[in-house]
């Protein structure tokens, strides 16, 4: 057994016996010791015994959450209405199965939601606090880290595809979950005071390359939207500083950046002498177009993996990935309207319009009382929802586990900036 898979043990080990005497949330950290080092996909995992390791990590962690005395007072995990939103969707997937097309894929993807409604019970059993809010975000950050360093060390001719993570092995998925990463970084750096802000600065660099190395347009253009978003949020005393790190991050990207990346970011606008889009992207369109037609004509749902099975009836041959392999969806939204059908494209829009309201309504938080410390978590979560959903115009995310992760502190950034603003007005 080599060294790095005894070291993957012992650390795996050490954190779930710590959630057991300690806190549960170092049962948390082991799931994300798994999620990032995943062993099925490490040269050195073959060595390992076949364990569903992240199994183990959220049971154990799921049982040490329940069975921990609470330590304040804090509202259910269930009272508002992201996790309702999240809830209704995972319900309507399961009613689905009646009629879904794709019997094995539409249950594998009821069990996965139905898995991420309980991470997110764990999380928000956890994380409860702002020192709370820190660990994750820095676990988050380290992980990221993990899967930079492992692309700075590749020798990487093309797009950086495989980088062995669950539900991550492409270069559009990874480059949104890193985006995630990056603005986690650049904004605990900015808002957390101690040495962990200077652990978030010397990653960055780190998960900026594995961003380039992705070549995804989506994700730099949802890292774009993101930074815009994180000026309009940010607090007014700190905009001229996220204003100085936004222009020190774009000088990195030059500086980090290959040509293969600038040529393929630069096919996002490009047209030929006729006029006509680059191939890939009028791939999107024509895809996106018959898309609307599948939900037409479908309008509950063909169920999760419906959209690869109907394309074989609704798109011509050449758009086809395969003749055997049919085509899924290119867009998160055109996924969910197809796959779950308006019922599910309603709750998909309701939800993102509530994260919007949110954010807006806290906006103003700053003037009467919200934290400073609070205040960049709002930017931090805010922008990187803003990075996803735009990201999630180039690729299919709705599947994607960071954004059960996002939602979670999102919910537990509410909960702790509304305690705080009630106990500065009682003061």
């Amino acid at each position: 057994m080599s060294v790095t898979a005894i070291v993957f043990v012992l650390v795996f080990f050490i954190l779930i016996v710590l959630a057991c005497i300690r806190n549960p949330i170092f049962g948390l950290m082991s799931y994300f010791w798994v999620f990032y080092n995943f062993p099925p996909e490490r040269w050195w995992g073959s060595a390992l015994p076949s364990l569903r390791w992240s199994l183990i990590a959220a049971l154990i962690t799921l049982i040490a959450t329940i069975l921990r005395k609470p330590q304040k007072i804090c509202s259910p995990w269930h009272a508002n209405w992201g996790i309702r939103i999240l809830i209704f969707y995972t319900a309507w997937m399961w009613i689905q199965s009646f009629w879904a097309l794709s019997e094995k894929q539409h249950l594998e993807s009821c069990l996965l939601f139905t898995k991420y409604i309980i991470l997110y019970y764990i999380i928000y059993k956890i994380v409860s606090d702002e020192p709370g809010l820190e660990i994750f975000s820095l676990a988050h950050i380290v992980g990221c880290f993990i899967f930079g360093w492992i692309a700075f060390r590749s020798n990487v001719s093309g797009r950086f595809e495989t980088i062995g993570g669950p539900g991550i092995n492409d270069a559009n998925t990874l480059g949104m979950h890193m985006i995630t990463g990056i603005i986690f970084a650049g904004f605990m750096f900015l808002g957390i005071k101690g040495k962990n802000k200077w652990i978030a600065l010397g990653a960055a660099p780190f998960i900026l390359n594995c961003i380039i190395l992705t070549s995804s347009r989506g994700s730099m253009l949802g890292m774009a939207i993101g930074g815009i978003f994180s000026i309009y949020l940010c607090p007014k005393s700190k905009r001229t500083i996220v204003l100085g790190c936004l222009s020190l991050g774009i000088i990195l990207l030059m500086v980090l950046a290959h040509d293969q990346f600038w040529e393929r970011f630069s096919t996002i606008f490009e047209t030929n002498e006729y006029g006509q889009r680059e191939a890939s992207a009028q791939s999107r369109i024509d895809i996106a177009r018959y898309g609307f037609e599948m939900a037409r004509q479908n309008p509950l749902g063909a169920g999760s993996g419906g959209h690869v099975v109907l394309s074989f009836e609704y798109m011509p041959e050449e758009l086809l990935s395969s003749s055997t392999t049919g085509r899924s969806a290119h867009n998160t939204f055109m996924a969910v309207l197809v796959e779950q059908g308006y019922p599910g494209a309603l709750l998909f829009v309701l939800l993102n319009i509530w994260i919007i309201f949110k954010l807006i309504q806290l906006k103003y938080a700053d003037q009467v009382g919200l934290p400073s410390s609070l205040a960049m978590y709002r930017v931090m979560l805010g922008s990187s929802f803003a990075a996803c959903f735009i990201a999630g115009q180039f690729g299919n995310f709705i599947k994607a586990e960071v954004q059960i992760w996002l939602l979670a502190l999102f919910c537990i950034f509410l909960n702790l900036s509304y305690e705080s603003l009630s106990e500065g007005r009682q003061a």
